[in-house]
């Protein structure tokens, strides 16, 4: 409240009767308690001026005081009496000068009766101290004391004596209303407010703020216009204003939801004036403003705008028209518009207890959606034109197994097809003479599949009259409504005769595949695109070493030799492109006792009906013995061909060789002819009494010495093959071929052991002969794996490097190594060898020396026992 009421209001917790007295003697208000019974005395002469009034009427008696208290501005107190309705009353007057006008006052007025005034007057400020629903306060400022009611002290938890002072009271305000509360006391002190009213957060006693309607007025002042008494209230609002901030926050949420709703929204008032628009609205109406803009526009003149944006205009205004005269709720009232545009609009009146305050208006473009229902209506003779075009059978059945649509398919007979429309499924059935089994089977699938909730299928076997056998593939799929029930259950069916005897033709023809793929020969397996195992015979088990348990397990790639994994991804590239049906190639596998496997591997690529890749067909054929054959023929004809290409060289150095076997076989030939000649003896002879050997004595010599001359006939031929070749042609040699291709040789010895063999070529091409560089090579590598350290996994390097005009040769291995104190002149002798247990005759290193050395070479040897050799030629 505010005005002079709100000064007032303070003052009717102390007197009966509070009036205002203005411009000078006239009664300009009056106000009175709830407990007061004389008010009637005043309010009759509201707008009089007391002057004029008869002496016996109460309100006159008061001028002489009203004088008094204008003209000395302070307050007084004097005491009246009249008769009225034949009582005596007695009132007890007081001046109040806390009028905002200088001109102007208030009185306070008690009725009296026993008591002197004064006392009665203290009482009753007590009483409205003790029993005031508000906290009482009252400032002295001369004695800077303050007084709270019974209530106060209630309402903020202190005790009687805790605050008596101005400075007390105001260190209780919150620090951020201190400044809000001295500007407004400023102004009702300068007069320019009439009253305090404002709200402030007061600090209670258990430190925790609470919200205060605080209003007071100043009741006296000093001759200089000082204050010396101000009384007021304080007023918990805490509740009010939480629900005033959660309706702001409510209706700001509120204010936010509707202006960023999809739809235009409009509220006007009873008198058609805008109250409320949103963002689109305005854009739906192209207004350009901001909706608070439109505040207050009139909708009735905007209508005569509104209406060019609509086809029909003078529709929509008559049609507006209808809608509020019959003042009742509208909804999706369309209209198209000119542009093109759709829109539904929904009128709400607001009316309160029959009282009409205005509508609401919801504005919807509902194009899109009257664009949709027209394709969706489009889409549903679309695909019921398909439906009714389908060579399957389709039909839709209620929930009490009734016929709703059949199409043509289903029911060929228009006739029949009319009939069935609202009749149930058996009696579908019995009209068309189906056998009561095929009758009943139906029923039961339709019942399964509504107590399973699924869509259920099965095969139906049916013999026509003729006899011909046919399958129909039928299917219930039932349709459920949001509540549960069944809805609608959707039949179909399709001839699947020709689908069953293809399977019955594929069922043969799959079993003729897997007696082909079990009882084979040869190894086959099924290979998915991913390279899974899906299918193995026996043969591949064997020939991997795995079962089919391990095969199925792993992948295609965990088994094949790590060079070759991607030897036929070109050909599987062109399988899967259809570029060829077939491929086959060589291809090393890795057995689970780590064998290398070489085969022959044949791959067919059978395709899925939806033209995807099914699995690869694998046939795998175990080439590895003819391999090494294969290898070894190479060698030799190799070897063959050098012989052949030098022979012509090997003949004119045979008179060199002569020498030397005739020094090498002289010994053995001796024996022979010496010891022959004591076996053909005779016993008898005289001479042979003279003989140191018996017969069996020399045949055993003969024998030894024949085995002597054979293995000394071996080791001159191959050293004749050496000696004979100094002319043999020469070769431009790529060391990383010939070293790849011994590499090769020997792969299965190099993977059984582990083997790890470096390079490191600095020279990568010499002019050498071939055959000689691939034999030197040869025995070197391979030595270095047969002598190999069992506590170590065998690491050969073989370098290259030019050393002026010769190339250095060197192949070392961390293996078994030589004691070259021991055995340093013999490494390179004929029949010399080093370690036990090794099937080794000592003739590769001789034969390597003397084929280094016929070409002008020299080769040395660095060793230390089970550290390892380093064998060094210079070529």
């Amino acid at each position: 409240e505010t005005g002079i009421g709100a000064i007032v209001k303070p003052f009717l917790q102390l007197f009966d009767i509070v009036i205002e007295i203005s411009n000078g003697h006239t009664l300009t208000g009056a106000w009175a308690a709830d407990h007061a019974h004389i008010a009637h005395l005043f309010e009759p002469y509201i707008g009089v001026d007391i002057l004029t009034l008869d002496p016996g009427v109460l309100l006159s008696q008061f001028a002489e005081q009203v004088s008094g208290a204008l003209a000395s501005k302070k307050k007084n107190y004097k005491e009246y009496s009249v008769i009225s309705e034949g009582n005596k009353i007695t009132c007890g007057v007081k001046a109040i000068m806390a009028h905002p006008d200088k001109n102007s006052l208030l009185l306070g007025i008690d009725e009296l009766s026993g008591r002197a005034g004064a006392e009665l007057i203290e009482d009753k400020w007590k009483l409205a101290l003790d029993t005031a629903g508000d906290g009482v306060w009252d400032v002295h400022f001369d004695t800077n004391r303050i007084f709270f009611s019974e209530k106060w002290h209630e309402i903020f938890g202190y005790e009687t004596g805790e605050i008596i002072t101005l400075q007390d009271w105001t260190d209780k305000l919150h620090p951020d209303d201190y400044i809000k509360a001295a500007n407004h006391y400023a102004k009702h002190l300068s007069g320019e407010y009439p009253t305090i009213s404002l709200e402030l957060r007061y600090m209670c006693k258990n430190g925790s703020y609470i919200w205060i309607l605080s209003t007071g007025v100043i009741t006296s002042k000093t001759p200089e216009g000082k204050p010396l008494r101000m009384i007021g209230t304080h007023k918990d609002i805490t509740a009010r204003r939480a629900m005033e901030d959660e309706n702001k926050a409510n209706i700001s949420l509120l204010l936010r939801l509707i202006n960023n709703l999809p739809s235009g929204i409009l509220v006007t008032d009873e008198d058609k004036k805008l109250v409320l628009a949103n963002k689109a609205f305005c854009k739906m109406y192209q207004l350009g403003k901001h909706p608070r803009d439109l505040f207050g526009m009139d909708t009735e003149e905007s209508l005569q705008e509104d209406k060019l944006f609509y086809k029909d205009p003078e529709k929509l205004v008559t049609r507006i028209a209808e809608i509020l005269a019959k003042k009742q709720v509208v909804v999706n009232d369309e209209l198209e518009m000119v542009d093109g545009r759709i829109i539904s609009r929904d009128y709400i009146p607001l009316a309160f207890k029959e009282n009409y305050k205005g509508e609401i208006w919801r504005f919807t473009d509902v194009t899109e959606q009257k664009n949709i229902e027209k394709r969706f209506e489009g889409q549903r003779q679309f695909f019921e034109h398909i439906l009714n075009c389908m060579p399957a059978n389709v039909a839709t059945l209620s929930a009490d197994m009734r016929i709703l649509y059949a199409n043509p398919n289903f029911i060929k007979n228009d006739e029949i097809r009319a009939w069935a429309i609202g009749k149930t499924l058996e009696q579908y059935c019995i009209k068309l003479n189906t056998p009561s089994e095929i009758t009943e089977e139906r029923l039961r699938y339709f019942k399964n599949a509504v107590a399973e909730r699924r869509k259920v299928e099965w095969d139906e076997k049916l013999i026509g009259r003729s006899g011909k056998v046919s399958y129909q593939l039928r299917c219930f799929s039932p349709i459920f409504s949001p509540g549960g029930d069944l809805d609608i259950m959707i039949a179909y069916g399709v001839d699947i005769t020709a689908r069953i005897q293809a399977e019955e033709a594929l069922k043969a023809s799959m079993n003729a595949f897997a007696n082909s793929f079990n009882f084979s020969g040869i190894g086959k397996a099924l290979v998915s695109p991913d390279g899974k195992w899906i299918e193995v015979n026996d043969v591949f088990c064997k020939l991997s070493g795995y079962s089919r348990e391990e095969l199925l397990n792993i992948h295609y790639n965990d088994i094949t030799y790590h060079e070759d994994i991607d030897i036929d991804a070109r050909q599987i590239a062109q399988l899967l492109n259809r570029d060829i049906q077939t491929y086959t190639l060589e291809k090393r596998y890795i057995s689970k006792s780590r064998q290398i496997i070489v085969a022959s591997l044949t791959v067919f690529l059978l395709w899925n009906p939806d033209n995807t890749p099914k699995y690869f067909i694998c046939d795998i054929l175990d080439i590895s013995a003819k391999k090494l054959l294969t290898d070894e023929l190479y060698r030799q004809n190799a070897e063959l061909e050098a012989t052949k290409t030098n022979l012509v060289n090997k003949i004119n150095q045979l008179e060199e060789l002569s020498y030397m076997i005739a020094h090498n076989l002289r010994g053995p030939a001796g024996n022979i002819k010496m010891f022959s000649e004591r076996l053909i003896m005779d016993d008898n002879d005289p001479a042979a009494e003279d003989e140191v050997f018996t017969k069996d004595e020399a045949g055993a010599i003969v024998h030894e010495s024949s085995i002597k001359l054979s293995n000394s006939l071996d080791t001159l031929m191959e050293l004749t093959q050496i000696k004979l070749n100094k002319n043999i042609a020469y070769d431009d040699c790529d060391f990383k071929s010939i070293i790849n291709d011994i590499i090769n040789q020997l792969q299965g010895v190099i993977y059984e052991k582990h083997a790890q063999v470096k390079t490191n070529l600095e020279v990568a091409m010499i002019s050498y002969p071939r055959v000689y560089l691939e034999s030197i090579l040869y025995n070197l590598i391979s030595n270095a794996l047969k002598y190999s350290n069992p506590a170590k996994a065998p690491e050969i390097t073989i370098a290259t490097q030019q050393l002026d005009e010769k190339v250095r040769l060197s192949v070392k291995d961390n293996g078994l190594g030589i004691d070259l104190e021991v055995n340093g002149d013999k490494v390179f002798k004929l029949n010399k060898t080093f370690h036990k247990g090794f099937d080794s005759k000592g003739v590769g290193l001789f034969l390597t020396r003397s084929q280094i050395e016929s070409l002008g070479g020299s080769i040395t040897l660095v060793s230390k026992p089970l550290e390892g050799s380093e064998f060094i030629t210079l070529l």
